[in-house]
């Protein structure tokens, strides 16, 4: 059986996703995408999983979701732009998530197939098995 946090996205980002030349349309678009993904995901479970969770006392980022039990951290990203610059960013906020305590095992960052596999051929696609470096693992799922 699929896993239904990767799932979920991947049926709302069908049902919302269309490309678009107005850079305001596109972000609305990929924020009702992670809304409407991160209540199905919390009707799930609203013990286990966490929604916008911050990072740190200090900074004001946050990880979409964490599967707590697990210590998995979703992050998506429902737009292929700057998919790069998106993917490394949240590289950065799982291990400052981690050094704050948090029992992080894996990172899953979820996208538009094309962003994964631009991501995949790229810098990203080389640091993927770099668990020992990072403390956790990484993985990259295409929606």
């Amino acid at each position: 059986m699929e896993d239904p946090i990767v799932e979920i996205p991947r049926m709302v980002h069908t049902r919302h996703h269309r490309l678009s030349g107005d850079e305001g349309i596109s972000d609305q678009l990929a924020k009702t995408i992670t809304e409407e993904w991160q209540e199905c995901v919390s009707e799930i479970d609203p013990t286990r999983f966490q929604l916008e969770v911050q990072i740190s006392n200090e900074l004001d980022e946050k990880v979409d979701i964490l599967d707590v039990p697990l210590g998995v951290v979703y992050e998506l990203q429902a737009c292929p732009n700057d998919s790069h610059h998106e993917f490394f960013r949240d590289i950065f906020k799982v291990i400052v998530l981690k050094r704050s305590d948090q029992n992080i095992s894996k990172f899953v960052s979820l996208a538009p197939q094309t962003a994964i596999d631009t991501l995949n051929s790229s810098l990203a696609g080389q640091i993927l098995n770099e668990t020992e470096m990072f403390g956790f693992k990484m993985e990259l799922v295409g929606l």
